[in-house]
């Protein structure tokens, strides 16, 4: 990708009176116009949050009809770095993602030599903690950076959610990490058909809380 900034590579979902920019990333299936992240960057930027949509290099291939799988995580990282360092710095900037979007940029704030120092916070939604398939192998969930993060960072993450729920984690040891637990949502916030509130509901609770986060870490009243 490109260090300079063309407005074909994005979908930006403005905000009347921004506080800040986020560059959100996708997950490793869905690319930036999934419905999850255009529902999500619609409740963000009704919060204030000024939303940055990009796909990576690899699903920029798969859009264009050349299906690719995900990158080495180190190109998602250097993917990620370039496209905030050529950012407009005028907002403050905040960096994450859905699942594999958000854990590229937590290893990316927890990169002591890498780390974009205009990034103000991270936020993460439905964090890959550890695939399903693999947690009844014991592997260990991916949080062994968190207690290396240069900046805080927040886990928006169903308590239903496949990837890792309250009962998978034990968060000792992480003292810039928040983890606020959505009551029925899965990995999408998605919830069952009994359940009080829909996914749309979830998705803008997530929003609410990810700008109080934001404006917390900015000490903005709204």
């Amino acid at each position: 990708m490109s260090t300079e900034l063309n407005s074909a590579d994005f979908i930006i979902d403005k905000a009347n009176q921004p506080i800040a920019r986020l560059l959100l990333a996708h997950g490793a299936g869905a690319s930036m116009a999934s419905d999850y992240l255009q529902q999500l960057a619609q409740q963000l930027a009704a919060q204030g949050i000024e939303v940055w949509r990009f796909n990576f290099g690899y699903m920029a291939k798969t859009v264009a009809g050349k299906k690719q799988p995900p990158s080495k995580v180190a190109t998602l990282l250097q993917e990620m770095l370039a496209v905030i360092n050529a950012m407009p710095n005028d907002l403050p900037i905040f960096m994450g993602g859905k699942s594999m979007g958000g854990r590229v940029a937590t290893l990316l704030a927890a990169d002591k030599t890498a780390f974009p120092v205009q990034v103000q916070g991270v936020l993460a939604f439905g964090y890959p903690f550890c695939p399903p398939a693999k947690k009844a192998l014991g592997i260990a969930p991916r949080t062994g950076h968190f207690s290396a993060l240069q900046r805080p960072l927040l886990i928006v993450q169903g308590e239903r959610d496949a990837f890792g729920g309250p009962e998978d984690l034990n968060s000792s040891g992480w003292p810039l990490v928040e983890i606020s637990w959505l009551d029925g949502g899965d990995h999408d916030l998605k919830t069952l058909k009994r359940h009080r509130q829909t996914q749309a509901q979830l998705l803008a609770q997530a929003s609410l809380v990810a700008g109080t986060f934001v404006r917390r870490l900015l000490a903005v009243t709204k």
